[in-house]
């Protein structure tokens, strides 16, 4: 039987720690759009989109849009919290959370 692949639900899950980006592929991506008169004007006869996938060494991976990515960078940047409580803010809503690694 073949090994299973990252992300297969079948496969092992990736242990917390360390990861190495071991590979980033960008994939332009082009489709058919209707013509739209917005606050930047018009466009057609394609919209644009930039696809980045990231992949680790130990197997773990990630897709994104670029254009996704920066406005929620930009929203970071403007909100000015550099501190996180992830599990101060989970235990607001569910009092008995306890964090744990995600399993992949």
């Amino acid at each position: 039987m073949p090994p299973s692949a990252p992300g297969d639900p079948g496969a092992p899950p990736v242990p917390a720690g360390k990861h190495r980006i071991a590979d980033v592929r960008v994939t332009p991506v082009a489709f058919r759009d209707l013509p739209l008169l917005n606050t930047v004007g018009v466009h057609e006869p394609f919209a644009l989109r930039t696809v980045v996938e990231v992949v680790t060494d130990s197997g773990a991976y990630g897709l994104g849009d670029r254009d996704a990515l920066a406005r929620l960078h930009r929203r970071y940047v403007d909100c000015g919290i550099r501190e996180r409580d992830d599990t101060g803010c989970m235990r607001r809503f569910e009092p008995g959370f306890e964090p744990s690694s995600p399993r992949w």
